[in-house]
C-alpha cells in the first residue's frame, strides 16, 4: 500500500510540475505575442484538441488496466493501433486546414495548420512501455516522459522568439514538445519497440475505448468548447483575452482536482466493502471539495481582475471582467470533483458523463442566443458558470440515485451556505471595483477565515487525511 501512496505522490508531484511548467510557458508567450496572436495560437489548442479526443481510446489506461493479455503482444499491438491512428489524423488535419481556417476566417494561416499535421505523426511514434512499467509500481519514467518536454520546450522560447516573434511561435514550441515526449518515451523504455497486429486485442481495445470517445465529447466542449464558440463568432482578439482569462482559472483549477482526486480516491476505495464507513467519508470528501471551491471562487471575485492585468499585461485589461466569473465557474468544478471521484471508487463510472453532459447542454443554450444575434461574451461566461453550477448539484443527485445507502442530509446546509457566499461575494466584487488590493486581501481573508470557521472540523479531517498518506497510507 505504501508503495501505491507513493506512486500516487510522484505521478501528483509530475502532474504539478506539468500545470506549473505549462502555465509559465504560456505566460510568457502571452507577454511575447499580440492579443490576436495569441487568439490565433488558442486556436492551435482547440484544432489538436478536438483531433486527438476525437480518437482517443485510452491506450495507456488499458495497457495499465489489462492483465489477461500478454504484456508484450499487448504492446506491439497498441503501438500498431497508435502509428495507424497518428497517420489518419495526420492526413485529416491536413485536408481540414482549409475548411478549420474558413471557419475562424483566418485564411491566410491555413500553412500554419497544415504544417500542424505533422504533430499526431510524431506522437503516434511514441514507446508505450511508459504505461506497462505503471503495472510494476515504476512511475518515475512515465512522470519524466511527461513533464521533461514542457521544460525543454520552455527552455526554447527565448531562442525561438529572437526570430519570430508571432503565431508561428507557438508552433515551433509544439513540435518541439512533441519530439521530445517521443524520444523520451523510447530511451526510459524497457521492452524493444515493435509493431504487430492481431484482431482480438484490437477488437479489446475498441471496446474499452468507445465509451470514452463519447466522453471525450464531452470533455472537449467543456475545456475547448467556449473558446471554440467564441473564436467562431467574436474577433481574434477577443478570443485572445477571452483565452487568457480561460487559462488563468482553469490552470490551478485542474492541478487542485488533480491533487485532492489523488487523496480522495484511495481514502474511498479503501472501505468500498463498508456502506457506513463509505458514507461518512463521501460526506467528508464532497464537503472538502466544496470548502476548496469557494475558497477557489473568493479567490478570484476579490482579485481575479488585478491578476489578469499582473501576469498578462495592460494589453489583456479586457479580460479582467469576466475572469471573476470563470473563477466562479472553475470553484464548482472543484466542488464536484469530490463526487466525481466517489464514483470512480465505487466503479459508478458512467456519473462523470452525466456530469459532464450537463454542462455541455448550457453551452448549447449560449450557442443559440448568440446565433440569434445576442453577441456578449457575457453570455458565454454566464452559462459557464451556470453550467458548472447546475452540473455539480445534478452530480449530487445522480449519485444518490446509483447508491441508495448514500445520504445527501448536507446537501442543504451546502446550498444554503452556496447561494449566501456568492450573492455577498458576487455584490462585494462591485463594491470592491475600484477599492485598493489591500482592502480587498483584507475581504479574501474575512470571508475565507468565516468559511474555514463553518468547516473546522473538516479542516482537520483534511488534515488528517494527508498526515496520514504521508505516515502510513492507506488501509494499513
Amino acid at each position: 500500500m505504501k508503495n501505491i501512496v507513493r506512486g500516487a505522490g510522484l505521478l501528483t508531484f509530475g502532474a504539478a510540475g506539468v500545470a506549473l511548467l505549462s502555465f509559465l510557458r504560456n505566460l510568457v508567450v502571452i507577454r511575447l505575442l499580440t492579443v490576436e496572436d495569441f487568439g490565433i495560437a488558442s486556436l492551435f489548442a482547440i484544432t489538436m484538441s478536438m483531433i486527438e479526443m476525437a480518437s482517443e481510446v485510452g491506450l495507456g489506461r488499458f495497457i495499465i488496466r489489462e492483465k489477461k493479455i500478454n504484456p508484450t503482444k499487448l504492446l506491439n499491438v497498441s503501438h500498431t493501433f497508435q502509428v495507424f491512428r497518428g497517420v489518419i489524423l495526420s492526413i485529416s488535419l491536413y485536408i481540414l486546414a482549409p475548411l478549420i481556417t474558413e471557419f475562424f476566417s483566418i485564411q491566410s494561416t491555413t500553412w500554419a495548420f497544415q504544417f500542424l499535421a505533422v504533430v499526431p505523426l510524431i506522437r503516434g511514434f511514441a514507446h508505450l512501455d511508459v504505461f506497462r512499467l505503471q503495472k510494476k509500481m515504476a512511475f518515475l519514467p512515465w512522470v519524466i516522459a511527461d513533464t521533461f518536454p514542457y521544460l525543454i520546450s520552455f527552455i526554447f522560447i527565448y531562442p525561438l522568439s529572437l526570430y519570430t516573434k508571432d503565431y508561428s511561435l507557438v508552433l515551433w514550441i509544439i513540435i518541439i514538445q512533441s519530439l521530445v515526449y517521443v524520444l523520451l518515451t523510447h530511451l526510459l523504455s524497457r521492452k524493444t519497440y515493435t509493431w504487430e497486429v492481431d484482431k482480438n486485442v484490437l477488437k479489446k481495445i475498441y471496446v474499452f475505448g468507445w465509451p470514452l470517445l463519447i466522453n471525450n465529447i464531452f470533455m472537449f466542449i467543456i475545456f475547448q468548447g467556449d473558446k471554440a464558440l467564441v473564436g467562431s463568432v467574436f474577433s481574434l482578439e477577443v478570443l485572445g483575452w477571452f483565452s487568457a482569462a480561460f487559462l488563468l482559472s482553469i490552470t490551478p483549477a485542474a492541478l487542485v482536482t488533480k491533487v485532492t482526486s489523488s487523496l480522495f480516491l484511495p481514502y474511498l476505495s479503501s472501505v468500498q466493502n463498508n456502506l457506513k464507513e463509505l458514507n461518512n467519508r463521501f460526506s467528508n470528501v464532497v464537503q472538502i471539495s466544496f470548502v476548496l471551491g469557494l475558497l477557489f471562487a473568493f479567490l478570484f471575485l476579490f482579485i481575479g481582475d488585478v491578476l489578469v492585468v499582473f501576469l498578462f499585461g495592460e494589453k489583456y485589461y479586457q479580460a479582467s471582467m469576466i475572469v471573476a466569473w470563470l473563477g466562479a465557474a472553475q470553484g464548482f468544478r472543484i466542488a464536484k470533483s469530490g463526487v466525481i471521484v466517489t464514483s470512480i471508487a465505487v466503479a459508478r463510472t458512467k456519473l462523470p458523463m452525466y456530469a459532464n453532459a450537463i454542462r455541455a447542454i448550457f453551452l448549447l443554450f449560449a450557442f443559440i442566443l448568440l446565433v440569434l444575434g445576442y453577441k456578449d461574451i457575457l453570455i458565454v461566461v454566464f452559462f459557464a458558470f451556470v453550467g458548472e453550477m447546475m452540473s455539480f448539484f445534478a452530480s449530487l443527485f445522480i449519485i444518490k440515485k446509483y447508491i441508495n445507502e448514500f445520504s445527501l442530509h448536507f446537501v442543504k446546509r451546502i446550498f444554503i451556505i452556496m447561494l449566501i457566499s456568492y450573492a455577498a461575494i458576487i455584490s462585494m466584487n462591485y463594491f470592491v471595483g475600484s477599492v485598493a488590493l489591500g482592502w480587498r486581501l483584507l475581504h479574501l481573508l474575512l470571508f475565507s477565515l468565516l468559511l474555514l470557521s463553518i468547516y473546522r472540523s473538516l479542516l482537520l479531517k483534511f488534515i488528517r487525511l494527508k498526515i496520514n498518506i504521508n505516515i502510513n497510507g492507506y488501509g494499513s
